[in-house]
């Protein structure tokens, strides 16, 4: 029912999540609503101007009347003071609106994050379920430990009956010596005669014997009485079998035990046999007729069932008794109730194997050690995770911290049971790369034996999934949140450097749609090719970002380095020669990659480029590239000697779109900011180093 609530939540999170996406759509479209109207209201702008250009022109055109209109001129001029008035308004309306939306997009970066709290929150529930469940099955194995502890006091209690049916043997023994005294008493008598004069010694004698047997009459009574109480207690019954009548004599705990009614201590064997269940008759009749081919002393278990059908289970002991000539006259033994011993024992067999079945029908490993690192219980899937990491089978008994789990992991483990051994229960995220990459969440729970810690129950999840999808969420925030400051900055810009050539063209094409000289016609028409040149510019540069920023469709393919540097310096031919262009590449690392051609081949071709073009002046320019692989990575340097930028001045800004940081020298800002969308596109990054005067480091990374 939790994990129900927490797909519940789950969803609405995602709900929650997919109504803030639109409503940043919703906010993007205002803003681009916001942005048509901006440039709306500059086109009007410029309309007005070029309505101010040719107002001048004819201003100029009728100096001659002049006197004339000096008074309208003054009133135009006033009207133009006053429509700059109304845009430099409109402009701070629209400052004040871009200023809201940062503050709006701020707001959603803040719910990002909020999401990503809450998916945590989400994780750490279900870190507790799990925490619980392995409780459960600790409480679980405390309680096997507890019926062995039962199991051990039962046998303890069997052989005290044992040793009571051993005294009761001496006491037969004595009883038989008292007959025989008594036989020896009945001779004295007979020769009475001839001893008269002894006569009254020997009845002083017969009156203190007589007084002996009273007292071992009482004594006998007094542990018969408790021998019933202990029988009782202790559930054990006495029986005796005469072979000459076929009689069992039982005691009252033996007649309790079979059911009989009080007082009825005498059953006929073939009685008696009734009372066995049927179940088992014949297993009991076998063990008696082989006990009496064999004279043996015998034992065994079987089940009655009483006069009012109830089942009993009872445990049999039996000697043979022999006459003065060693000859067999009867059987006597005891017989214990162990209906409850045995029904613990079924409910330990079940609970024993409903634990086995619970522990082994999951695919997480548990298994339990003891304080010499020994393994006391393991359930399948640690048996199978030990063989897959050390290819060996590890049973009861054999040490858990095997040379063949590795240095490192050895050490981890011995420390994690050592914590565990002082008292302490925690949990440890262990990551592992062999046999396979593995991030699993391990719990340590002391055993306890009253104060004493006698071991550690251990519990092994993997959250290897877990983990790939925290980090997938990770990084899907950060790219929502990195693409919304990517379109407020592309936004902005498009709107920024279309804003002046529109607005001259829209101005210029006003003014030449009236009466103006020719002078002046084709001086505008140049200034109109200008603008339309500009803007032209402007939208490539658009569609080429856009290009690169689109879906990925050319197939990676082998790319050699070497050939592609080739292929630049061949197009940068007369410049190298020109400029005495040194490049010296080092692919002796790695000359090869799987990439997209034309990707790569443009990044490589600006960075030349830019390390030519910002040269040191009157120095010829120094390249040095370099690829190599570390950490699993692909790392590409290029290095040169030239002008450098100020990181602390640019660092922020050295990758944004139209950024630059050299006016002096010819370019429009836009190859750096290529170069990052591209790497970014096939999962790569780009680091610079650089100093002023002293030369610029760009590091490459891609995937390998």
């Amino acid at each position: 029912m939790e994990n129900k609530d927490d797909s519940n939540e789950l969803l609405h999170m995602h709900k929650h999540l997919a109504l803030e996406i639109r409503e940043k759509r919703k906010r993007a479209a205002e803003l681009d609503i916001a942005n048509k109207e901006l440039v709306f209201q500059n086109e009007e702008k410029e309309k007005r101007a070029a309505e101010l250009i040719l107002a001048n022109i004819r201003l100029i055109f009728e100096n001659k009347e002049k006197e004339k209109r000096a008074a309208e001129l003054i009133i135009a001029n006033k009207e133009l003071v006053f429509q700059n008035e109304e845009k430099e308004k409109r402009a701070a309306e629209l400052i004040i609106a871009n200023e809201e939306l940062l503050f709006q997009n701020k707001e959603k970066g803040k719910r990002a994050i909020e999401l990503v709290v809450a998916y945590e929150e989400l994780a750490y529930q279900n870190r507790e379920k799990e925490n619980r469940a392995t409780e459960l099955n600790l409480a679980n194995i405390e309680l096997i430990f507890q019926n062995l502890e039962k199991e051990q006091r039962a046998a303890e209690l069997i052989i005290a009956n044992k040793e009571l049916a051993f005294q009761r043997d001496e006491k037969g023994k004595r009883a038989a010596e008292l007959t025989i005294a008594n036989k020896e008493l009945l001779f004295q008598n007979e020769e009475k005669e001839k001893r008269a004069a002894e006569l009254i010694v020997a009845n002083l004698e017969l009156a203190h014997q007589n007084q002996e047997k009273e007292k071992a009459r009482q004594v006998k009574l007094k542990n018969e009485r408790t021998l019933a109480r202990a029988q009782k207690i202790a559930h054990v019954g006495s029986w005796e079998l005469s072979f000459i009548d076929n009689i069992l004599h039982l005691s009252e705990e033996a007649c309790r035990i079979f059911g009989c009614p009080e007082g009825k201590t005498q059953l006929s064997f073939e009685d008696w046999a009734t009372l066995v269940h049927h179940e088992d008759l014949d297993f009991v009749l076998q063990k008696i007729r082989e006990s009496r081919e064999s004279l043996t002393e015998t034992a065994y278990f079987h089940r009655i069932i009483q006069r009012d059908g109830t089942i009993r289970h009872i445990y049999s002991e039996s000697k043979f008794e022999f006459d003065q000539e060693n000859k067999v006259v009867g059987l006597y033994g005891i017989t214990q109730d162990v209906t409850g011993i045995k029904l613990a024992e079924e409910k330990i067999e079940f609970e024993k194997n409903n634990l086995a079945s619970l522990i082994n029908n999951t695919n997480d490993p548990i298994w339990s050690v003891d304080t010499d690192f020994k393994l006391i219980t393991s359930n399948q899937a640690f048996i199978e995770l030990m063989n897959k990491i050390t290819g060996k089978i590890i049973a009861k008994g054999n040490n858990v911290l095997l040379k063949d789990l590795g240095e490192k992991q050895l050490g981890q483990y011995k420390k994690f049971y050592e914590r565990a051994f002082s008292g302490e229960t925690f949990s440890e995220i262990i990551y592992t790369e062999s046999p396979a990459e593995c991030c699993s969440e391990v719990s340590f729970y002391p055993i306890r034996k009253a104060e004493l810690v006698i071991g550690t129950a251990c519990y092994s999840h993997d959250i290897t999934e877990r983990m790939r999808a925290d980090k997938e969420r990770e990084k899907m925030s950060a790219d929502i949140i990195q693409r919304s400051k990517n379109l407020e900055q592309f936004s902005f810009i498009v709107s920024h450097n279309l804003r002046s050539p529109v607005a001259n063209i829209l101005g210029i094409s006003n003014v030449l749609k009236g009466k103006i000289t020719e002078t002046d016609r084709n001086k505008l028409q140049n200034y109109l090719f200008v603008a339309v040149e500009k803007l032209d510019l402007i939208v490539k540069d658009l569609n080429l970002i856009l290009q690169a920023r689109s879906e990925i469709n050319d197939k990676k393919e082998t790319v050699y380095l070497p050939d592609l540097v080739e292929s630049i310096e061949l197009g940068f031919q007369n410049l190298i020669e020109k400029e005495e262009v040194k490049i010296d590449a080092d692919f002796s690392h790695l000359n090869s990659i799987i990439t997209i051609k034309g990707y790569i081949y443009s990044i490589f071709y600006n960075l030349i480029s830019n390390s030519i073009k910002y040269r040191q002046p009157g120095r010829s320019p120094e390249i040095f590239i370099k690829s190599d692989i570390q950490d699993g990575k692909i790392k590409i340097s290029f290095k040169d000697k030239g002008i450098g930028i100020d990181l602390k001045k640019h660092g922020e800004k050295i990758f944004g779109l139209y950024e630059r940081f050299h006016m002096n020298i010819e370019g429009r800002g836009l190859g750096l900011y290529m170069i990052k969308t591209q790497l970014e596109i096939l999962k790569g990054s780009i680091t610079v180093k650089s100093e002023p005067n002293v030369g610029t480091e760009f590091i490459i990374e891609l995937p390998a």
